[in-house]
């Protein structure tokens, strides 16, 4: 979404509490990543930026797991939606 400005950059935030997990979604209506990327998005060095190191999602994705939870990424219509969950203490 760096420099989109048609349509305006939006990113929506929602999250679902379950009996067992709190469930997190986070979209936005950017260009949306190509299946390229996607398929090995959350690999470390890996990244859709050119001036991207790739490490972010790698480290979020370790974090998430090291808590018991899952991180995946899926397309949108415009965009794309990252979900994570974690469990509930």
């Amino acid at each position: 979404m760096d420099g989109q400005t048609s349509p305006p950059p939006v990113i929506t935030i929602s999250s679902v509490v379950e009996r067992d997990a709190v469930n997190v979604a986070v979209s936005d209506n950017g260009p949306g990543i190509d299946a390229k990327i996607a398929a090995n998005l959350f690999t470390p060095f890996t990244s859709s930026k050119r001036t991207g190191m790739g490490v972010g999602l790698s480290i979020c994705k370790r974090i998430i797991e090291a808590h018991g939870g899952k991180i995946w990424v899926a397309p949108t219509e415009q965009g794309a939606t990252f979900h994570f969950t974690l469990p509930r203490c």
